[in-house]
């Protein structure tokens, strides 16, 4: 039996009422559904964006500390903490734990292998720090946004390459807000089909992340703090520093009760006089800093900057639980499907040796990068996987394969330069080749037709 599991965790802890005075810090782990506790992971305090959980750890920036902590989810006490070159001021887990990245204050961007610790990439690429940062589904794409106002869209490849000699370029620039972003998202799907959407102010920016283009900016009745996006794409939950969780539908009714999009052709549409009041939830007393949806996108918890946590039920727009609150602001939350502990295993797997991540390194070095081989499991598709499969099928993955490739080479990135001079140089092998044979065989032609 599965239980979805709710985190939260707070910026910066207030004190406590008690005789001592001590401050909570602490990320609390609830059953989404009871609110019972699971789980409190203690002497923590992270920035927003700072925190990201994965299927076995936590990884939580520190408030104003150049420190890493990492949980196991097993385990309330931190099992690693880890010095980092400067402050950072968010981070991103790639989907399949292969990279950390992390957004500096200064603008610095570091990308890290989890399974080795070596740094792979630094450089600055904001003018101003860092504010949020995702990878993308498949983790071909990493996109950052700043308080410069520039959202920027990266090819994971360049970043990590070795045969990277000079300054990586991203695939897009995007500088349509004239103010500090605030929050992005990426929709689900691969690069060929995902979109990013940023915040800034009161708008909502929509871009394709193929091809680049601005779809539709969205404005909203107050200033945005967080946003959140619908597994499907249905809709946007905008947290407005007023304290208010404004939805914006992506699909409208239109003649004869059919569906379609909204926006689209660079298109502004404007929510800020909705008259649709149900469309605000108005239960928070500070400003709404944190969102996530539940599995099946049925339940909206949001986070607050005085600590409070409510988990609505999108359905009825009504607040069904409200979990323990936190003295400080909400950082982040997130909801996790995973199997339940009992005391035996706890027990257990408190007294258990895991696997450390390596320390993560301070310099790019290629020899250790060289040096080190990375093992990775690759699971075969199953019986019926296989069975079903077609020509077409088949057919259809190379050409998807062969596009994403394409995004990723292409002529204005390092290696697709390189890519390019190898098929160059290897057309011109060719080519002599062709020309050889030719020679040779004009060279018997003269010798039997016309020296006879």
């Amino acid at each position: 039996m599965l239980q979805e599991v709710l985190y939260y965790g707070s910026n910066t802890g207030k004190p406590v009422n008690d005789q001592r005075g001590t401050t909570e810090q602490i990320i609390t782990a609830v059953d989404l559904f009871s609110s019972t506790p699971v789980a409190q992971y203690k002497r923590t305090t992270s920035p927003k964006s700072g925190i990201q959980i994965t299927s076995s750890h936590i990884f939580a920036l520190q408030n104003e500390q150049a420190q890493l902590l990492i949980f196991q989810l097993s385990k309330e006490a931190s099992t690693q903490k880890i010095i980092l070159p400067e402050k950072m001021s968010c981070l991103a887990v790639s989907p399949n734990q292969t990279y950390l990245a992390a957004g500096a204050q200064s603008g610095r961007l570091l990308i890290w292998e989890l399974q080795s610790g070596n740094l792979l990439f630094e450089q600055d690429v904001h003018y101003q720090g860092i504010s949020c940062l995702q990878f993308s589904e498949d983790e071909s794409v990493l996109v950052t946004g700043g308080q410069d106002a520039r959202v920027m869209a990266w090819s994971v490849l360049e970043l990590v390459s070795m045969a990277r000699e000079q300054s990586v370029r991203p695939i897009h620039s995007w500088t349509d807000s004239a103010n500090a972003i605030s929050d992005l998202r990426i929709s689900f799907g691969t690069v060929q089909e995902a979109r990013v959407y940023a915040t800034s102010e009161q708008a909502i920016r929509c871009y394709d992340l193929r091809s680049g283009q601005l779809l539709t900016t969205f404005l909203v009745s107050n200033e945005i703090s967080t946003i959140e996006i619908d597994p499907a794409e249905r809709a946007l939950y905008a947290g407005l520093i007023d304290g208010n969780i404004q939805v914006v539908n992506l699909y409208e009714f239109v003649a004869g009760g059919l569906l379609e999009a909204v926006g689209g052709g660079r298109r502004i549409i404007t929510r800020v006089d909705d008259i649709e009041k149900s469309s605000l939830y108005g239960q928070h007393s500070g400003a709404v800093t944190a969102m996530s949806l539940s599995y099946d996108a049925s339940l909206l918890v949001s986070g607050d900057a005085e600590g409070n946590v409510f988990v609505w039920e999108l359905a009825s727009k009504q607040v069904i639980k409200r979990p323990k609150k936190h003295t400080g602001p909400i950082s982040h939350v997130a909801t996790r499907v995973q199997k339940p502990q009992t005391y035996q295993e706890k027990q257990l797997a408190s007294h258990t040796h895991q696997d450390l991540f390596p320390v993560l390194k301070r310099v790019n070095d290629h020899s250790a990068r060289k040096a080190h081989d990375l093992w990775v499991r690759i699971q075969a598709p199953s019986i019926e996987e296989t069975a079903i499969s077609t020509p077409e099928s088949i057919l259809a993955n190379v050409e998807l394969v062969r596009s994403q490739a394409g995004q990723f080479m292409g002529e204005n990135t390092q290696s697709g330069l390189q890519a390019k001079v190898q098929q160059l140089e290897g057309d011109l092998d060719t080519l002599y080749k062709h020309y050889n044979d030719l020679k040779d065989v004009h060279e018997q032609l003269w010798g039997l037709y016309v020296k006879k």
